[in-house]
């Protein structure tokens, strides 16, 4: 199998931190996907926040449901939202 690097991470460096993560446990390593993940999720919120300014809560959960899990999950969930008011 081939791997893939950074353009910027030697193979040395690549290799050094596969060696880091072998060493922690997978508590950790689950923590630090927990961790990275709703960053991740953080960051798109704002970013579709911001790119749609005024619009309604349920609107931009919409929007941040179809970014995340395409368009049908966010027409079930803009619909389920609208019909629990």
């Amino acid at each position: 199998m081939t791997r893939r690097l950074p353009s910027d991470t030697s193979v040395k460096m690549a290799d050094y931190q596969v060696l880091l993560l072998r060493k922690v446990g997978v508590a950790e390593r689950v923590a630090r996907i927990v961790s990275l993940s709703t960053t991740v999720m953080e960051l798109s919120h704002n970013a579709i926040a911001r790119a749609n300014p005024g619009v309604s809560e349920a609107d931009l959960k919409a929007k941040i449901a179809e970014h995340f899990y395409g368009k049908r999950l966010a027409k079930d969930l803009y619909n389920y939202l609208i019909q629990s008011k």
